[in-house]
């Protein structure tokens, strides 16, 4: 009896591999979006709230933003090592903003951001480099190559 379930059961899901792995999708992504978006109580990150916001801090000295998602998976998984990068630069200089791309989209959309997560530095005003998608190594080469 336990054989023939077993045996259907695998057959079952043989037959409909995709249809159970769209499944998982939507409860992974359900389950995603109802957790909160990750916070640290260290680092030196501002949040930008409007355009107007976003003018004042780039227009002076080397700042980086992190165009961000709060449903985005990679965005989560950036907060803690961005606020850690935000204690390393900060005695250069370096001003850490973050820019939450659905709250702001007359910023994002005046960015150009299409893809999350995308941060920008900028030097009085001006975007000097990108990059798209999280990679830290990428992130601090992006800082780097502007100090």
């Amino acid at each position: 009896m336990i054989d023939v379930i077993v045996g259907q059961a695998i057959a079952f899901i043989k037959d409909n591999l995709m249809l159970i792995f769209g499944v998982l999708m939507l409860i992974r992504s359900i389950y995603a979006k109802r957790q909160p978006f990750p916070t640290v109580d260290y680092g030196h990150v501002s949040a930008i709230s409007s355009k107007a916001d976003f003018d004042k801090c780039i227009e002076d000295g080397i700042s980086i933003v992190d165009f961000y998602a709060t449903w985005c998976p990679p965005c989560r998984s950036a907060v803690p090592v961005y606020a850690r990068m935000s204690e390393a630069y900060h005695s250069r200089g370096v001003r850490f903003y973050k820019v939450d791309v659905d709250k702001n989209r007359d910023v994002s959309g005046g960015e150009g951001i299409s893809a999350m997560p995308t941060f920008k530095v900028y030097i009085k005003g001006k975007c000097v480099g990108t990059q798209q998608g999280w990679s830290e190594a990428k992130v601090k080469k992006l800082i780097d190559d502007v100090l």
